[in-house]
């Protein structure tokens, strides 16, 4: 019985690069061409040199090169199209319809419009940030973000509290803006480090998701605290502090800090539960698209620990700056600068009802 010669042998008698070809019956076999292979750094092994033929790259009729699975995960090769998605939408119509048919009319517009406004919004934002993402360019990332979606973010949580003041917009603006911008250069500086380092992949996703969260926890702490303010508990408790000689700051610091943390309870109830209850919206994306869990669950924590911090200092720096605004120069609480809400929310403006 003849023994195979040892690796070292074969591999000096056939050269990476050539190939022999034997025929049995007429009909040529190609000899599997020998290549070194290097370790990754994720611990698998890839080839060094050549290239796969055609078979090799096609297993189970699947090709290779039209979609490559990230870190171990598994995902379909065909792009999601609009017609792969009218399944979902076929469920949200029938929500529709059934509260027709239950007579809840109105419930059943709303359904519809959110349902339209969520396909046609969403579908414009992928049209926008496709050629911001693909442009090498720096600063479109940061326009977009500082022209177009902080103010749009700073209206909106001006204008969710029952009560408002000359400057709420203004003082919004400055506590979004800085939590935002602070907590995302952390991300692209600190964290993820990508190239470039204010490139839209990156600071776009990241500042929509900090400010979706930070919105709703200062348009929470203004309301609390402007109720607080002008006919609360706190009113009377303010001018008794006043009245004994405390300082503005003082005075309205019970009704500030009970604003503050009541802006942070629902991130912190969602923290509480994450990982438990459900799965967080881009790590569930991350791992829809082929990402391998731990490393969607690493990015998750990172998402949520800097939401936590960019809620807490917005709805604090906003809260300070709107107790600035609420007494004079003097110390004088100046009640009749609280006015009732006049301004219509986002949805309204864009004909939402």
């Amino acid at each position: 019985m003849r023994v195979a010669p040892p690796l070292r042998q074969r591999w000096a008698s056939s050269p990476p690069n050539s190939s022999s070809s034997s025929t049995k019956g007429g009909v040529s076999a190609e000899v599997e061409e020998t290549r070194p292979l290097m370790m990754d750094a994720d611990g698998t092994k890839s080839s060094m040199v050549g290239s796969k033929t055609d078979s090799d790259r096609t297993s189970g009729g699947v090709t290779e090169g039209a979609s490559q699975p990230q870190d171990g995960g598994t995902h379909t090769s065909e792009e999601l199209s609009l017609r792969r998605i009218l399944p979902s939408l076929c469920v949200i119509l029938s929500l529709s319809f059934a509260c027709h048919a239950l007579g809840l009319s109105d419930l059943a517009e709303d359904v519809t419009v959110a349902a339209a406004r969520t396909l046609v919004q969403l579908s414009c934002l992928g049209a926008v940030l496709s050629p911001l993402i693909k442009s090498t360019a720096s600063y479109p990332a940061p326009l977009y973000v500082l022209l177009f979606m902080l103010p749009l973010a700073a209206y909106e949580s001006s204008a969710r509290s029952s009560l408002t003041y000359d400057g709420a917009r203004w003082n919004a603006l400055m506590g979004l803006g800085t939590a935002v911008i602070a907590n995302v250069a952390v991300a692209v500086f600190g964290v993820l480090r990508p190239t470039p380092r204010l490139g839209a992949r990156h600071v776009i996703p990241l500042a929509g998701m900090l400010l979706n969260n930070s919105l709703s926890a200062v348009a929470l702490a203004l309301d609390r605290l402007l109720d607080e303010l002008k006919g609360g508990g706190g009113s009377s408790r303010l001018e008794l502090m006043l009245a004994f000689g405390a300082t503005p700051s003082e005075a309205s610091y019970p009704a500030a800090a009970d604003a503050v943390t009541s802006s942070m309870v629902p991130t912190l109830n969602a923290m509480n539960v994450i990982g438990l209850v459900a799965i967080p919206g881009m790590m569930t994306g991350q791992i829809l698209g082929g990402s391998n869990p731990t490393r969607a669950a690493r990015y998750q924590i990172m998402i949520m620990f800097l939401i936590a911090a960019a809620c807490g200092m917005s709805a604090g720096i906003t809260c300070w700056l709107t107790v600035r605004d609420a007494f004079d120069d003097r110390g004088v609480f100046l009640d009749e600068r609280i006015v009732e809400q006049r301004s219509a929310r986002i949805s309204k403006l864009l004909g939402g009802g």
